[in-house]
């Protein structure tokens, strides 16, 4: 089985550790933020179930809220310039239309959060995106 572990933001003791299964097809992602966890657990979940009849993130396989792990589809490689597809400003444009349609403000718009497979852009990292009310 291909697993790849990386691990995001390790200041100030905070840590997220994300397990990807290429061959499952699948991604855990574990939230370790104390004290922020449980919120930033909650808003992950939230924004990937509201979101998820857009196909603008990956699609959640389940969750545990006892060990903080979301389980979803691998959504393909971190966006770069060797995989940007033709039309990639026009899915960006389009991704940035669908979220304020949804009231979310997401706060984190940096490369590494956005994911390509098969020529489909895909958006992730919702941790910190409030509800717009």
């Amino acid at each position: 089985m291909d697993i790849l572990e990386i691990k995001k933001a390790e200041s100030n003791n905070y840590t997220s550790t994300i397990k990807i299964y290429k061959d499952l097809n699948l991604v855990q992602k574990i939230i370790d933020y104390e004290p922020y966890t449980k919120e930033l657990f909650d808003r992950e979940i939230f924004w990937l179930t509201k979101l998820s009849a857009t196909d603008i993130v990956p699609k959640i396989r389940g969750y545990n809220i006892k060990t903080n792990t979301i389980t979803m589809e691998w959504g393909g490689e971190v966006l770069c310039e060797e995989n940007k597809p033709d039309n990639v400003y026009e899915q960006l444009y389009n991704i940035h239309i669908i979220l304020l349609k949804n009231n979310c403000f997401y706060n984190d718009w940096k490369w590494g959060n956005f994911l390509v497979k098969d020529g489909k852009v895909k958006i992730i990292d919702f941790g910190w995106c409030p509800l717009i009310s």
